[in-house]
């Protein structure tokens, strides 16, 4: 995973899993859909009683969402996203200037309704 959303939740009344649904709901409200994968420090796991975790328990489901254990995440941090397939080349994303740019040369064109159902997409993405 190269980019995602990074959710902050350092509430100790909740249990990891809710945390992750918690995160997970909001990435789905503002991408439209669910995250695939979710890395969080290692120390979210828990231990085993002697201060160390088990490293097979570094890897859990919550909900649809594969959890893994990313030393490079901060503790209370999760960091959400779809996971990269192997061998897959990542296609750069078109950033959302660039697609206004492309819409306002289209809009001569477009009649009022087209333009309106354009511009609310523009605001869901």
């Amino acid at each position: 995973m190269k980019t995602g959303l990074l959710w902050f939740d350092d509430d100790p009344r909740k249990e990891l899993e809710e945390k992750v649904l918690r995160a997970a709901a909001h990435y789905e409200r503002k991408y439209g859909r669910l995250p695939e994968l979710c890395y969080v420090h290692p120390d979210a796991f828990g231990d085993n009683g002697n201060g160390h975790h088990d490293k097979k328990s570094d890897v859990v489901k919550a909900g649809e969402v594969e959890v893994r254990a990313g030393r490079s995440v901060l503790l209370h941090h999760f960091w959400l996203g779809m996971a990269e397939e192997k061998g897959a080349k990542a296609t750069p994303r078109q950033s959302r200037t660039q697609r206004i740019r492309e819409v306002e040369a289209q809009k001569e064109s477009m009649t009022p309704e087209e333009a309106r159902q354009l511009a609310m997409t523009l605001e869901i993405s």
